[in-house]
C-alpha cells in the first residue's frame, strides 16, 4: 500500500506558494511538472488494474497551509478527488494539479494546469482546449519551450482561451529527463538544452505581461480571516520582495532579511498591525529596518515604491533573472 505523506517547505511565489508537497506521489504516465520542488518528472507507464486499492489514506491533520496535490493518473483521480475534499475541510487549501485535456473537477482549492504535456512534444493547439479562469504553469526547457515565437505564440493562445494566468518555471532537469529530451529536439535545440544559460524567467513574464497575463498566482488566504489575514497580507508582501529581489538579480542577503521578516510576520500570534501602531516591532530581532518600513506602508494600506521598481524590473525584463 502506498502511503503519500507530506513534507513542509518555505512558501515561494514562484512555485505556487506552496508550503506542504508529498514526499512521494502516484503521478501519471508522461512528462509534468513537479511544481513544489520545480523539477521535471517523467512518469512510467500508468499502473494497470487494482492500483487503487494501493493508495493508503492521509492524515490530513497537520495540514494547515497551502498543499500541493500533484496531477494522477485516470486510476487514482478518486482517490485524490477524496484528498482534495478533507484538506478542504481543515482549511489547508490544495493546489490542484490538472493536464491539458483533463476535465476541471468542482472542489475545493485552487485548480492549477501544467502545460507540459502540450509542449513536449510541442502542440500549441492544445492550449486552445485550457478551460477559461485558471491559473497555467509553463516550463521552460531551452531549445524545446523557450523561443521568443513559441511562447508569444502560445500565450496569445492562452489568453484567448480566457486563462487567469501563465505562470513560468524554470524547471531543474536530471542527467536521464536532458538525455530524454534531447532526443525531442534538433541539432540547435540539442546544443541549447545542454548548453545555454538557465531560461530567463523575467522574459517570460514580461511577454504575458504584454498580452495580459498575470505571471504570479495570488497566495490563497487557506480560511484566514480577521488578524490572521491581516498578517498573511503583510507576510505576503514580504515574500513577493523577497522573490523578485532575487529573481531580477539583486542582493542575496536582502533578498533572505525580506523572506526571514516574512516568515516571522506568518508565525505572528499577535496582531502586527497593532504591533506597527504602537512601535513595538522594532524590538523584533528578525526585523531589520527596511523591512520594518515595508510592513509600515503595508499595515496602513500604502503602496510600496521598492516592490514596485522590483516588479517593474521583473515584467520588464530589465535585469536577467539569478539561477536559482
Amino acid at each position: 500500500m502506498v502511503q503519500v505523506r507530506f513534507e513542509s517547505q518555505f512558501p515561494e511565489p514562484l512555485r505556487c506558494w506552496i508550503v506542504q508537497a508529498p514526499k512521494t506521489w502516484p503521478g501519471p504516465e508522461g512528462w509534468w511538472l513537479d511544481i513544489a520542488r520545480e523539477e521535471l518528472v517523467e512518469g512510467p507507464p500508468g499502473p494497470g488494474d487494482g492500483a487503487e486499492r494501493a493508495l493508503g489514506p492521509v492524515d490530513v491533520r497537520e495540514l494547515s497551509d497551502v498543499t500541493y496535490l500533484p496531477p494522477v493518473g485516470p486510476v487514482a483521480n478518486w482517490w485524490r478527488q477524496e484528498l482534495r475534499g478533507r484538506l478542504t475541510e481543515v482549511e489547508a487549501e490544495p493546489i490542484v494539479q490538472f493536464l491539458p485535456g483533463e476535465e476541471i473537477e468542482a472542489g475545493g482549492g485552487v485548480p492549477v494546469v501544467d502545460l507540459t504535456p502540450a509542449l513536449l512534444p510541442l502542440r500549441l493547439r492544445q492550449l486552445e482546449e485550457v478551460p477559461p479562469g485558471v491559473h497555467c504553469c509553463w516550463p521552460l526547457i531551452p531549445g524545446l519551450t523557450t523561443s521568443e515565437e513559441t511562447c508569444k505564440r502560445g500565450l496569445e493562445t492562452l489568453a484567448g482561451a480566457g486563462v487567469a494566468g501563465v505562470q513560468p518555471m524554470a524547471p531543474r532537469l536530471s542527467a536521464v529527463a536532458r538525455r530524454a529530451l534531447g532526443e525531442m529536439t534538433d541539432r540547435r535545440g540539442y546544443q541549447q538544452l545542454f548548453h545555454d544559460a538557465p531560461p530567463d524567467v523575467c522574459a517570460f513574464a514580461s511577454l504575458a505581461r504584454k498580452v495580459g497575463l498575470p505571471a504570479l498566482l495570488e497566495r490563497p488566504a487557506c480560511g484566514r480571516s480577521g488578524r490572521a489575514l491581516k498578517n498573511r497580507a503583510i507576510a505576503s508582501r514580504l515574500h513577493l520582495l523577497g522573490e523578485l529581489t532575487l529573481r531580477t538579480g539583486g542582493s542575496v542577503d536582502r533578498s533572505l532579511t525580506f523572506y526571514r521578516a516574512a516568515r516571522w510576520v506568518d508565525q505572528a500570534t499577535l496582531d502586527v498591525e497593532d504591533l506597527t501602531r504602537t512601535g513595538n516591532l522594532s524590538l523584533v530581532p528578525q526585523l531589520d529596518d527596511e523591512s520594518l518600513e515595508e510592513i509600515g506602508l503595508a499595515a496602513a494600506g500604502e503602496a510600496s515604491e521598492r516592490l514596485a521598481r522590483l516588479e517593474a524590473a521583473f515584467f520588464g525584463a530589465s535585469k536577467r533573472a539569478r539561477s536559482r
